[in-house]
């Protein structure tokens, strides 16, 4: 029965090996930091194709080991419940390295359309990578 247990027990240093491994082929599959402004760019269109307008956007850009950027964003919004649930969706899917960080709604009156929605998101790159069209 011992030799079973340990035979079920899983070892630390191949599943810490693992983890590396793992680690290194999500960093590669982020998106360079010249890319940011293809990026920056398609989540614009994506929110005109959502029927809304970003009117003010602020960036913030965090260096978090050295290989890996946090661009953190901040768009305030307007506009109707299924546009800017589409406009979230469609940013989230369309790049893979965009977290939601917070979002957060608020409506005047409960008889309004209309939200405002402050929405806050994370866009990782990776630092000194040639853009995939180089």
């Amino acid at each position: 029965q011992n030799q079973l247990s340990m035979a079920m027990k899983p070892s630390v240093t191949s599943d810490t090996g693992f983890r590396q491994h793992e680690l290194g082929l999500f960093i590669d599959s982020l998106p360079a930091e010249p890319d940011v402004t293809d990026i920056l760019a398609s989540i614009e269109s994506i929110a005109e194709e959502s029927g809304l307008e970003l009117q003010q956007v602020e960036y913030k850009l965090n260096d978090k080991d050295g290989s890996v950027l946090e661009y953190q964003m901040y768009f305030p919004i307007q506009g109707e419940y299924g546009a800017i649930y589409h406009f979230i969706s469609s940013v989230l899917m369309k790049n893979r390295a965009i977290s939601l960080d917070q979002i957060k709604f608020e409506r005047e009156k409960i008889s309004d359309t209309k939200l405002k929605a402050e929405i806050r998101l994370s866009l990782f790159l990776t630092a000194g990578k040639k853009n995939k069209s180089s």
